[in-house]
């Protein structure tokens, strides 16, 4: 299995804040450096990731992004990983007002890796655990939006709760990117079998290919946990 990167997608939304992976990657010809930080902030507060300034000869091409991680998008429950409809369509309208350039996960890496140009104030919309509700709410405000955004889907989750494979299929149609988070959805750092854990990452990887028709390129580790052993099975 080969993957791109391996994003750490399992922070949380509440119903008035929202999770903020803010990415700095500043790669030139003599370093690279990538810094990742997370924090806890409202939409409406603009907060910058930080970087020592490069050296005068260097020639440097920044890449920042901000990624907001969505779960349930609900107004059943509230909590750390609820949003309502309503609060997600006021995120929406406010990254339009506001100048927000929203980007594909792929044109991030593409920075990081290819040195390709990003916009100014661009954002990353990520959706995990595949819940129903994502599609039922979020996708329609995506589309009223032109918004992309990526979906980590646990693919031997077939519950009620969860979407449908004909759900993915529609929002990959759309230009949403499925992408990995594993088959069950376990803490991989827990020990397991080399088989088991292969089961998981590769498993995950061959029923989206099957499923969706295309191959995945990410992989989002469950709870953001991962060691050693975890990422080069990932790789």
């Amino acid at each position: 299995m080969k993957t791109s990167k391996i994003i750490f997608a399992a922070t949380c939304i509440a119903i008035t804040f929202v999770s903020v992976l803010t990415f700095t990657y500043m790669s030139s010809k003599n370093s690279v450096e990538f810094t990742g930080e997370t924090e806890l902030v409202e939409l409406e507060t603009d907060t910058d990731a930080s970087s020592d300034a490069p050296l005068a000869s260097e020639v440097v091409i920044p890449c920042e992004a901000k990624v907001l991680v969505y779960h349930h998008i609900s107004d059943m429950k509230s909590g750390p990983m609820f949003v309502s409809p309503k609060a997600v369509e006021k995120q929406f309208t406010y990254l339009r007002e506001q100048g927000y350039h929203v980007i594909a996960l792929r044109e991030l890496v593409d920075c990081m890796e290819k040195g390709s140009i990003l916009p100014s104030k661009a954002v990353v919309l990520t959706f995990d655990d595949r819940w129903v509700s994502q599609y039922k709410y979020a996708f329609p405000l995506l589309k009223k939006n032109g918004y992309t955004a990526t979906f980590f889907v646990p693919t031997a989750m077939d519950i009620q709760l969860c979407s449908t494979w004909d759900q993915l299929r529609e929002m990959s149609k759309s230009g949403m990117a499925i992408e990995s988070h594993t088959r069950t959805h376990p803490y991989l750092t827990r020990t397991w079998a080399d088989a088991a854990l292969a089961l998981e990452l590769e498993g995950s990887f061959a029923t989206i290919k099957k499923e969706i028709g295309i191959e995945p390129q990410f992989l989002a580790y469950p709870y953001g946990m991962s060691d050693t052993r975890v990422e080069a099975a990932s790789k």
